[in-house]
């Protein structure tokens, strides 16, 4: 099975089952969402657009509760290269003779496929045509349809509580000089819609995915879990390893829509508030060093926002306002923590038992030669890296490696020259 496809179709499966995971649906219960979800249409990583009963959705929350976005990664099935969907031209046939005799029953419909060859029961059950039928009660409709597609998921203007949902957004600052270069900076910001209180804000030489996720590991450490995370469409924010993580976290990763960046009022404030409080009153030219621009940025951020009264939110501070829901915060353990946020790849091992990962180079058992093999690291710390079996079951560490201390390795000989005749010794 390809990984690829495997991953894409886990991230599918949880952005269905998302609502159910944080408790953010709006039914009265679990199954009235499944049933509302196996009424929508998906489409699949290879363009397909298929359909999901209920119980396959349960099914799918039950999978990730017990074993977390790997879970959802689909096995490999045992009737590998015998297709179990109908063709184009099996559905065909079905509406058409569905069409000639309304009353007829869909086992008969199955049995009289079966008698004529257009199926063979051992690749195609029963109850496939029976999903088929209920979901296209009056056949296909191959035709364009009008209507409203927009289905993109509207954030309400404020959340009820702390953590139900972060907004993050990247804001230019003002160059400053390093060594006589000149470098770019950006402010990679987060903070929480319910109390306004920044979760981490950070200054940066790049605006890229590695430092945002960077910010996103500090945020959830400080302050928990969010249910929500709205961003825009921006790289360092639409990327694979970011929807893993929020997978693996049971995070809904909204995005806002193509140059309609609705929703994020709060960080755009925010973002005007530093601006006109901090970054409109500094000398840029008299900051030598990252860390020191951002020592005195946060020291701002402490006394003139984050522990100031804010009248929108009944006279408290942004942070009195997030501490009123601090029963309700979900927080995970470092050490889980650092799981989720490990980047995921597929690497085929070199000749002399390496992989390459960002320019680094990694060491692996010589019985790996020729493999693809799963590896997952994290992007700032590459002093060490982990290998996992297809299952998301970690195997063990794998190391940089040391030249020199492999010079030292005396090898073993693969010649036995005991089989070679006349004197071993040569």
């Amino acid at each position: 099975m390809n990984p690829k496809y495997s991953e894409q179709m886990a991230l599918l499966k949880f952005s269905v089952i998302a609502p159910v995971v944080n408790q953010t649906y709006g039914e009265g219960s679990r199954m009235a969402y499944f049933r509302k979800m196996a009424a929508e249409s998906y489409q699949l990583p290879d363009g397909r657009l298929v359909q999901y009963s209920v119980n396959t959705i349960k099914h799918w929350f039950q999978d990730y509760v017990k074993g977390g976005l790997d879970g959802l990664r689909q096995k490999p099935r045992r009737d590998i290269g015998q297709s179990r969907v109908l063709s184009d031209a099996q559905k065909d046939w079905i509406d058409q003779h569905r069409r000639n005799y309304p009353l007829i029953s869909t086992t008969m419909v199955y049995r009289r496929m079966i008698q004529e060859g257009h199926l063979m029961r051992q690749y195609t059950s029963l109850s496939t045509l029976q999903r088929y039928v209920r979901q296209h009660p009056k056949g296909r409709n191959t035709g364009t349809e009008s209507g409203n597609a927009d289905n993109t998921q509207r954030l309400a203007f404020e959340m009820e509580f702390a953590n139900d949902c972060w907004q993050a957004d990247t804001c230019f600052l003002p160059a400053i000089t390093v060594n006589g270069s000149k470098q770019k900076t950006y402010l990679i910001s987060i903070i929480d819609d319910a109390s306004r209180l920044p979760m981490h804000t950070e200054i940066f030489f790049a605006d890229n995915a590695v430092n945002f996720q960077h910010c996103l590991r500090k945020a959830i450490t400080k302050y928990g879990v969010p249910k929500r995370l709205f961003v825009d469409n921006g790289s360092p924010y639409k990327n694979e390893q970011l929807s893993l993580i929020c997978a693996g976290l049971g995070i809904i990763l909204i995005h806002s829509r193509v140059r309609q960046p609705q929703g994020k009022g709060k960080q755009e404030r925010l973002f005007r508030t530093i601006q006109q409080g901090w970054v409109y009153g500094q000398d840029f030219a008299r900051f030598t060093t990252l860390t020191q621009l951002n020592e005195e940025f946060q020291a701002w951020l402490q006394l003139d926002y984050i522990n100031r009264v804010h009248s929108s939110l009944n006279n408290s501070t942004p942070r009195e306002r997030f501490l009123q829901d601090q029963a309700r915060l979900r927080r995970l353990p470092p050490e889980i923590l650092e799981q989720q946020f490990l980047h995921r790849v597929e690497r085929r091992v070199a000749a002399d038992s390496t992989i390459q990962l960002n320019k680094h180079v990694f060491e692996v058992h010589h019985r790996l030669i020729g493999q693809k093999i799963h590896v997952r690291y994290l992007p700032t710390d590459l002093s060490v890296a982990y290998l996992y079996n297809a299952n998301g079951s970690c195997e063990g560490q794998i190391h940089l490696v040391r030249k020199t201390d492999n010079a030292k390795i005396k090898r073993q000989s693969t010649i036995d020259y005991t089989q070679a005749g006349g004197n071993a010794h040569v």
